[in-house]
């Protein structure tokens, strides 16, 4: 039995009949969500997008996952173009004619707007092949994690499971246009948004020497911020400091909501994380922004109960 962070009373979480708790995470089709939390001030179309297997470009229009992500000409993931090979033997004397071919002699089936010499044997207009969709590489691969709500005594990383990943723009507009917001969360529930190959524990190797920034929100702003948090860190916001930034949390609860940012180190690129933090979220002068470590956040759960398996999470900040 593992100890758990403790907190507010929360309403009763019981599963639907037939429906389980990570099949409630994710919502209606797009078409059917609500407008974004940014309304009218936010710079990304993010329940527009085409989640069929025709994925529209996202270099089309100014407020596309291109334009979110700064990739046209100079932005951090570059342009990506495709060239349109010529088409050889477009005046009928192409090798079909040097071989023998006959060529037709009707007045106007060659020469401009008629068939080349390949059409007419071929039987007609060669299809025209569309292209590619184009696929823009994030510097990182990211999973997003899930814990449901359950008591405080049953193991949080058991409990915490893994819902979806992404290592491109489009699949990560895909992923996050079916994800629930955070005000539809259930009370006692977390987020994780962590990239691949590091647990979302504090016992990770990657996590062990670090810790994290904690940042208490009053209930009805979550949305935005984590939108925004995660647009920052998938977008690759942080500069050299995102080497040693290990993923992001939230923490929905009864009274209030918790955003972490989790770090692998605990050094002046810390501080550069969190000045980062402030700028891209646009947090109001004078927010608190506390660092914990992960050592201290052992430690003290050690000194209660020495559990088998440690929790993680920025839950245990909510006391």
């Amino acid at each position: 039995m593992s100890s758990h962070h403790n907190a507010s009373a929360s309403p009763s979480t019981a599963n639907i009949p037939g429906e389980t708790p990570t099949s409630r995470l994710f919502g209606p089709p797009a078409s059917a969500r609500a407008v974004s939390s940014h309304r009218s001030k936010n710079p990304f179309d993010l329940h527009a997008i085409n989640t069929s297997n025709a994925l529209p470009s996202p270099t089309a229009g100014p407020k596309s996952a291109s334009a979110a992500f700064n990739l046209g000409a100079g932005g951090a993931f570059g342009s990506f173009g495709f060239k349109t090979p010529k088409t050889p033997g477009t005046n009928g004397n192409d090798a079909l004619s040097a071989a023998g071919a006959t060529l037709p002699t009707t007045p106007g089936l060659l020469g401009k707007g008629g068939l080349t010499a390949s059409e007419v044997v071929a039987g007609g207009k060669k299809p025209v092949i569309p292209p590619v969709p184009e696929s823009h590489p994030l510097k990182d691969e990211w999973v997003v994690w899930y814990r449901s709500p359950g008591n405080k005594f049953q193991d949080y990383e058991k409990s915490t499971h893994k819902i979806a990943h992404f290592k491109t723009v489009e699949e990560f507009w895909t992923v996050y246009s079916h994800l629930k917001r955070p005000s539809n969360l259930p009370h006692v529930s977390d987020y994780h948004l962590f990239k691949k190959g590091i647990r979302p524990v504090w016992e990770d190797k990657e996590n062990r020497a670090g810790g994290k920034w904690n940042i208490r929100l009053k209930k009805g702003v979550a949305n935005r911020y984590w939108e925004d948090l995660m647009l920052a860190i998938v977008g690759d916001q942080f500069g050299d400091a995102g080497d040693d930034l290990c993923g992001a949390v939230l923490s929905v609860r009864g009274n209030e909501d918790v955003l972490s940012v989790w770090t692998r180190v605990d050094g002046s690129s810390c501080l550069k994380i969190r000045q980062t933090v402030m700028t891209k979220l646009a947090l109001p002068a004078g927010t608190r922004i506390d660092w914990k470590s992960h050592a201290t956040s052992l430690e003290a759960v050690n000194n209660k109960t020495a559990p088998t398996t440690t929790p993680a999470g920025v839950s245990q900040q909510t006391q």
